[in-house]
Formats: structure tokens, sequence, C-alpha cells
């Protein structure tokens, strides 16, 4: 699966951010949440949002968008953090990103 060509405010991230977003996603999970227990991967950023792009890597391949809670515990309830599941990255390009995008856009 190869990444899309990030449209701000989405941006690529490096590895120790990919890591420390990983790490605070295992965290926040609770044990019914859609993705416990599935191996994630962080590959983009919304910038100025705790919104982060992880590929699921499990079969069949797809991404998720996360809001993460930031509150480095586990969450109370199985529908936070945040994530709506896209079918792949070409999905949450056009269903996520491209409409991010032209919104900024529209704003400036």
């Amino acid at each position: 699966m190869s990444l899309p060509e990030f449209k701000i405010p989405w941006v690529s991230i490096d590895r120790k951010f990919a890591e420390a977003a990983e790490e605070e996603l295992r965290r926040e999970l609770p044990p019914l949440h859609v993705l416990k227990n599935r191996k994630i991967k962080a590959v983009g950023w919304r910038s100025g949002s705790d919104d982060v792009l992880f590929v699921i890597e499990d079969a069949p391949p797809s991404c998720a968008e996360v809001h993460l809670t930031r509150s480095g515990k586990e969450e109370p309830v199985d529908d936070h953090p945040t994530t709506t599941i896209y079918q792949s990255l070409d999905d949450w390009t056009i269903k996520s990103m491209i409409p991010d995008f032209e919104d900024l856009r529209a704003s400036e």
C-alpha cells in the first residue's frame, strides 16, 4: 500500500512521531474498540489537531483516521478514541484528505 501525496492540512510523519502516536493509541484503546489488537502503523497527521492516519496492516489492508484523546490511558467507552475506517488509502484520500484540503483553501 503506497502512501498518497499528502495535501495540507495533512502531512507525512517521521518514525519518532509515528511511534509516539502508535503507543498513545495502544494506551487509549478500550477492550472492544475496532482497532484493539490490530496491526497498525501511523503514517500521517492532520496538522493542528490530534487526528492521525493509521494503516491497518492486517488482511484486508485498510486505514483508519483516529482522533487521539491524548489522555494517556484507556478510554472508558468503546467508541473512543473516535475512529473512521476506510477501505483503502485511496478511499481515505477521496473522503477525508481532499475535503479537508478544499475546506482549508475555501477559508483562506
